[in-house]
């Protein structure tokens, strides 16, 4: 534990930035420093992974003690469930998968997590790099602290030789020169789908363990042991920032070292992540190049946080920092401004007000509200929808598309930008929950943005409604509600931009080749949906009944603000810093998860029209619009009522600072009886107020 805390209150925040690095963390540097010279020197026996990766690693995890992580999760509620006999045939079929997917990554640097778990005597570290800043180019890098497992490691090493050699691989033993390091280098045969040639690198220097599947990135990890290197990820601004931010936190909260620390460069990773799969770009729009192209790439540098296990009562507790400092307005300019081009759509002001409307009823399974100014963004949007939709002849699409609202004989007829977004605010709410029996559309979605003049936003959508041969009007409660369902025989195709439909994940994975049948219908993404203004918002939902909920006042005991685990929630984020917040969220874990355990139970579950069903199909290889079958045997899975007793609600909060968005969350236990029973000690005015508000 000593090295580690020496490890994560020094290196997080002195790293190899100098005193401007220290500078950033005001009066906190002092604390660090003194932390810093407190440790003796033995915490520093092996290399941190950070000064070994080079600058151009655009992922990065790292354990400082794998058994440690191991003892703290098993604590958790979360490990008492996977640890329950009932789930036993869930969990082994969940683990052979996840750790086929974890050696499908292991082959290429000839490791698995069980031959890694046999010689970890410290920090064990897993990295994407993207050699020399090449889109076409990566590499895998795993580093393992062997301190006092030598003969597991000798014994390693002889264990990748054997299994490398069974597959014919070409042995090379090359001594890194000006050391006396020698690193083996095996090459397998070439395959027909693969890239590039497969090759493993892998060799012992000073108690660490290093493989990778690039000899390049290997030779340049061994000669940073060596002095004092500046080349490294450690000296990432981006990087810099997130670990000493997160790292002040635990500091001023005298919390222990995280159990996991991580880092990642968004625009770099996925092209990283396609190179792999031996894919530049996708067919269609290329929405990472609009992404780069459109100031969000410049905006976002980076990001990175910690995560630890059963810790103060909690069950995990994350910080973490997007990023996303101020931009010069020209080179050699003093001037800054907050993000050029649509990246200026990143405003999201903070407040003291983040908390539940009267109207959000209680049996919620997620609540999410922020503030953003969404006048500006849809000015500052244009450039993003004319790179998106336009194509070759993008500047203009945007243009065209309000004028053809504002002047199309069939459409609407509206001046979009006088007649809805300028009676949009700040305010907006996301609310989900998911109606019974479960299937695989069960998933229900509102969104509500708040209004500044509600009459007026509701006179535009009525002009909108009425040009829509499929809007049917409703009078419920006495609020008018739009319902519009579109049939699937009439449903007009949409440009040709691949990926659209599989936002957001789709951007991620190869190129997909193969096109649409003409004659196939396409499914809207909300084929069944309903709006209204009521209570100074306009809201829209994907079933009338959710949006139903909504259009009363609730009585105090219908609301969700005065519900005890949503106060129990909102008091620990405010224990850990809420106040004057961007965005909260919180969410009930059994009752959002509930619909994706059922789907795995009936199998239906890569049938899924959920956003976690998507991320499952991509996750575990989806092809295209191709369904993959279900592999787990959802059959042997106990009733839910079990399950759900292991999961507790969950919440964070998002600042807004100079340089990005800080964000803290924290899982709580399902049974939060002694977090009450803390909470009505220490605040007893909040659980008073939350089963007392009118």
């Amino acid at each position: 534990m000593l090295r580690q805390t020496k490890r994560y209150f020094l290196d997080h925040c002195k790293l190899s930035g100098g005193p401007q690095s220290l500078n950033r963390l005001g009066p906190w540097s002092t604390l660090l420093a003194t932390t810093w010279c407190l440790m003796p020197s033995a915490a520093l026996a092996v290399r941190p992974a950070e000064e070994l990766l080079p600058q151009e690693t655009k992922f990065c995890l790292q354990i400082p003690d794998l058994d440690e992580l191991r003892t703290n999760y098993n604590q958790t509620q979360l490990g008492h469930m996977i640890n329950d006999p009932l789930m036993r045939p869930f969990v082994e079929d969940l683990r052979r998968q996840l750790r086929v997917k974890f050696d499908e990554a292991g082959r290429r640097i000839g490791l698995t997590w069980e031959e890694l778990d046999t010689v970890d005597g410290g920090e064990i570290c897993f990295a994407r790099i993207q050699p020399n800043g090449d889109k076409t180019q990566y590499a895998s890098v795993v580093i393992v602290d062997v301190t006092d497992h030598q003969q597991q490691a000798d014994e390693l090493m002889k264990s990748v030789r054997t299994k490398q050699l069974e597959q014919k691989a070409k042995e090379e033993t090359i001594t890194i020169p000006g050391t006396q390091t020698q690193m083996k280098v095996y090459t397998l045969p070439m395959k027909k789908d693969v890239p590039r040639s497969q090759q493993t690198v892998i060799f012992l220097h000073d108690n660490q363990l290093v493989g990778s599947d690039h000899p390049g990135e290997a030779v340049a990890i061994r000669r940073r042991f060596d002095g004092d290197p500046t080349d490294n990820l450690a000296g990432v601004v981006a990087y810099q920032a997130s670990m000493a931010r997160v790292a002040q936190e635990y500091t001023q909260y005298g919390d222990n070292a995280p159990h996991v620390s991580w880092y990642c460069e968004p625009h770099g990773l996925i092209q990283v992540e396609r190179a792999i799969d031996g894919s530049s770009r996708r067919r269609g729009v290329d929405y990472l190049e609009v992404w780069a192209n459109t100031g969000f790439r410049e905006a976002i540098q980076g990001a990175g946080g910690f995560i630890s296990f059963a810790i103060g009562g909690r069950e995990v507790l994350h910080r973490s920092l997007i990023y996303a400092p101020p931009v010069q307005l020209a080179p050699g300019s003093d001037a800054t401004t907050k993000y050029n081009n649509a990246a200026r759509m990143l405003q999201f002001p903070h407040t003291h007000d983040l908390i539940p409307e009267d109207w959000v009823p209680r049996g919620l399974a997620s609540f999410i509200t922020f503030n953003w100014k969404t006048q500006e963004a849809s000015v500052y949007v244009e450039p993003l929808i004319d790179a998106a939709i336009g194509g070759d002849n993008a500047e203009g699409t945007y243009v065209d598309i309000k004028e053809g609202l504002r002047t199309d004989e069939n459409g609407p007829k509206i001046d979009i930008d006088v007649e809805f977004f300028s009676y949009l605010d700040e305010r907006i709410v996301w609310i989900t929950d998911y109606e019974v029996p479960i299937s695989t559309t069960c998933e229900r979605v509102m969104l509500a943005v708040q209004t500044n003049d509600a009459d007026r936003l509701a006179a535009t959508i009525r002009k909108t409604m009425e040009s829509d041969q499929n809007a049917t009007e409703h009078n419920i409660k006495g609020h008018i509600v739009w319902e519009v369902i579109e049939p699937e025989t009439e449903i007009i195709r949409p440009p040709e931009i691949d990926g659209v439909e599989e936002l957001p994940f789709s951007f991620l994975g190869a190129d997909d080749e193969e096109s649409v049948e003409e004659d196939e219908p396409l499914q809207p993404l909300f084929p069944y949906k309903v709006s209204a203004v009521a209570h100074g918002y306009m809201i829209t939902a994907t079933h009338l009944d959710l949006l139903q909920s909504v259009l009363e006042v609730h009585p105090a005991e219908s609301r969700l603000g005065p519900c005890v685990d949503y106060q129990l929630v909102t008091a620990d984020l405010e224990e850990l810093g809420a106040g004057s917040d961007s965005l909260r969220m919180f969410v009930r874990l059994d009752e959002k998860f509930r619909s994706t355990y059922e789907l795995i139970k009936m199998g239906e579950m890569p049938e899924s029209e959920t956003l976690v069903g998507k991320f499952l199909n991509w996750f575990f290889g989806a092809e295209g619009d191709e369904l993959r079958e279900q592999e787990i045997d959802g059959s042997k899975l106990p009733d839910y009522q079990i399950v759900r007793r292991y999961l507790g609600p969950t919440g964070l909060y998002v600042q807004t600072e100079e340089d990005g968005w800080f964000i803290v969350g924290s899982l709580l236990p399902k049974d939060s009886g002694p977090l009450t029973a803390r909470v009505a000690d220490e605040r007893p005015s909040l659980l008073r107020s939350a089963r007392t508000r009118p």
